[in-house]
């Protein structure tokens, strides 16, 4: 009696086609992170999804049903690298400006087209005959050049990617998740263009992983899009020496990378809860001028430095005052607490942000936790 196994890679590929789906919806909608790279990671997921569209197809016999679908993912495998390079430049700040020159960047993804036409145009009934014996139409040294050009391809993008933080990057945070997701696929392309090359001599491969070879680079890929939704801090230290343009004034998405990287970091490290807090400190902290960073605030923020850190300052004192955090403290002891120096530049602030006294405000949010007493 024969005992049906059940196949449960379709099901596997078929779930990492959803999650790459569902995190490209997330990376578009999202307000976190930094939109512009987002976009670009979001294509990522999407063109990564209907890659891998074709290998589902595969391992559930379904080319029977659909055999116009051969191959027909094979060009999105192309277009992946340089989208890592383009999610590399926006991340940095770098603006992506598309210019006849960029068009040189389509040119692999042409070739693959132009190679595969004649197959496109194949009857159902030739391509079936394909599906059921492949060695009829085998070509060892096309099946060769092909993943040449493939490995090449990646190897050359995801080695730009990682000079653009290594030329961007003032501190690189060693074990980041973005620095390990890149030198993970690049070592993945590496391996597999040598395996490559392996077998087109050897006619042997040295490990046989297709199978494990799709999950692996998902689970890359789908990690540093994972982090950059939920801890963006984590993927890259935001510290790089943003270059100036010869004019003196930032591009678009360079004063965008720099509000993002200050919202990081008030939010992670809530500098804003030192008193003494300077422009110079948090420059520094950066890795930028301060003109740099007054240029970001000032023309893409629509805030003054001050302004952007009293902002911090009252959601913290508002923080303390709905949630109880502290009992029965003077209204001086939340302003300390909530990095102002004084009560008096508290109360006015506090004022000018939400139009209540910090008295006022307590009193209308019905808190009953904490009791704000007018310091003598």
């Amino acid at each position: 009696m024969s005992v049906t196994t059940f196949n449960w890679w379709p099901l596997l590929y078929g779930a990492i086609i959803f999650q790459g789906v569902f995190l490209g919806i997330v990376l578009l909608t999202t307000k976190k992170g930094f939109p512009s790279a987002n976009r670009y990671l979001a294509a990522v997921m999407f063109i990564f999804s209907l890659a891998v569209v074709e290998r589902v197809v595969s391992l559930s016999d379904m080319y029977v049903v659909w055999p116009h679908l051969l191959f027909v993912s094979s060009p999105f495998w192309f277009v992946l690298p340089p989208l890592y390079y383009f999610y590399a430049r926006s991340f940095t700040g770098q603006p992506v400006s598309f210019s006849p020159v960029q068009i040189l960047h389509a040119v692999p993804v042409a070739l693959v087209i132009a190679y595969f036409t004649p197959y496109y145009l194949w009857p159902a009934e030739m391509k079936l005959i394909f599906v059921q014996d492949r060695s009829l139409f085998y070509n060892h040294l096309e099946s060769f050049l092909y993943s040449t050009l493939y490995y090449g391809q990646s190897f050359a993008y995801l080695t730009a990617s990682v000079l653009v933080f290594k030329r961007r990057g003032k501190i690189l945070l060693e074990n980041s998740w973005l620095t390990l997701s890149y030198s993970v696929l690049l070592l993945y392309v590496t391996f597999n263009g040598f395996q490559s090359v392996y077998y087109f001599f050897i006619y042997k491969d040295l490990f046989d992983f297709k199978l494990w070879g799709t999950p692996i680079y998902a689970i890359v890929v789908y990690s540093f899009a994972y982090f950059a939704l939920v801890r963006p801090e984590m993927i890259f230290i935001p510290r790089w020496k943003l270059w100036e343009q010869k004019n003196g004034r930032l591009s678009t998405p360079e004063m965008e990378s720099i509000v993002k990287c200050l919202e990081n970091l008030m939010q992670t490290q809530k500098l804003y809860l030192n008193g003494d807090l300077k422009y110079s400190d948090v420059a520094a902290n950066l890795g930028i001028s301060v003109r740099s960073l007054s240029n970001a605030l000032n023309d893409h923020a629509g805030q003054s430095f001050n302004d952007f850190i009293n902002e911090y300052r009252i959601r913290e004192a508002k923080q303390f005052i709905l949630k109880g955090k502290l009992e029965n403290e003077t209204i001086l002891s939340v302003a300390l607490s909530s990095g102002f120096k004084s009560k008096s530049s508290f109360n006015r602030i506090f004022k000018n942000h939400t139009g209540q006294t910090p008295t006022e405000f307590h009193r209308s949010s019905g808190s009953q936790t904490i009791a704000l007493q007018e310091a003598r």
